[in-house]
């Protein structure tokens, strides 16, 4: 069972959701037998291409100004970049960090870090972070502490797409484990 959000979420409170969730709607089994899967790199470079797809999304969503299809209430930038976060927090989880985590790495240690950055600018640096560096803590606390921080300076309620999104996939019929077994169905 998934918790209920609240109006006062943060990024430390909302951390472990995005693994609990995807873990308990199956996106870490084996669709046959439902047994947990190993991570392997194949799989992490398969997850950290879902993170560069979401940041792509969100560009496409700058470019031709759209309001996002599956929450149209939000821009397509504000939900995608939400989808960053909650795909690199999805990730961070299974590699077993945690809020703490965030206490630990100071965005500004960051070297690709700049304050202020264009949209544009901001997310060629967000694929840089993703593929010039080595998974680790230190990497996916930098992306989510990016994405947070270019949203907090332009606007955009990161937090609060966040948690409508995670609500939002929870009930999705291409997130269900018998659809995703259907040929065509999502794989991962």
């Amino acid at each position: 069972m998934t918790r209920e959000f609240t109006e006062n979420e943060t990024l430390e409170s909302i951390f472990d959701e995005p693994h609990i969730r995807s873990k308990a709607s199956g996106w870490w089994s084996n669709l046959e037998t439902g047994e947990d899967i190993e991570l392997t790199q194949d799989m992490i470079d398969e997850k950290e291409v879902l993170v560069m797809t979401e940041i792509s999304e969100s560009v496409e969503g700058k470019r031709a100004s759209l309001m996002d299809d599956k929450l149209p209430h939000r821009s397509m930038i504000e939900v995608e970049l939400a989808d960053v976060v909650i795909r690199v927090l999805d990730l961070a989880g299974k590699m077993g960090y945690t809020s703490d985590s965030l206490s630990r790495h100071e965005l500004s240690d960051c070297p690709l870090y700049q304050e202020g950055a264009s949209f544009i600018r901001f997310t060629k640096l967000l694929n840089t972070l993703l593929f010039a560096f080595e998974s680790s803590e230190e990497k996916y606390v930098w992306m989510v502490k990016m994405v947070d921080d270019w949203c907090s300076n332009n606007g955009y309620d990161l937090i609060g797409a966040a948690c409508e999104k995670m609500a939002y996939n929870a009930n999705r019929a291409d997130h269900k484990i018998e659809n995703r077994k259907k040929e065509g169905g999502k794989q991962f």
